[in-house]
């Protein structure tokens, strides 16, 4: 479903039209549901934050709720702009801005392979040092 998602997201960028938008808006919504019900159930088998091993103890977790939830909004401007009122969404148009947030849909692939997981952690853990043999070099 990420791969999917991602495909989605790169012709977005290349295809253009009123029935691709309307489509493309349609596809998102369908990953909003499957993202979140996948969020759904992971916090009922693994408890949501109390417990030892739980979802949000995850920091890849964390990400991926976030994620779910900037769509969630997304998903609800969507909603009002076809079903709401007519198609008048001034007030919601502030909430175009978690649509940017579908782009690290991606990174949600990262957290459910872990030789990408232990390579991004192992990059993160070696800025300080790069940057500590950076300044020396420049001192």
């Amino acid at each position: 479903m990420i791969l999917l998602s991602t495909v989605r997201l790169i012709a977005d960028t290349f295809v253009r039209g009123y029935f691709y938008v309307f489509s493309f808006e349609i596809i998102d919504a369908i990953f909003n549901i499957i993202f979140l019900l996948e969020a759904v159930f992971k916090i009922c088998a693994l408890g949501f934050i109390l417990d030892e091993g739980s979802y949000l103890r995850d920091n890849w977790n964390r990400i991926d709720i976030i994620i779910v939830i900037c769509s969630i909004f997304d998903f609800q401007n969507l909603f009002t702009k076809y079903v709401g009122n007519g198609g008048s969404t001034s007030s919601l148009q502030f909430l175009k801005v978690f649509r940017l947030l579908r782009t690290l849909r991606p990174l949600r692939f990262i957290s459910h392979n872990m030789q990408l997981k232990l390579i991004i952690t192992s990059l993160f853990e070696s800025i300080i040092p790069i940057c500590t043999a950076l300044f020396i070099v420049i001192f």
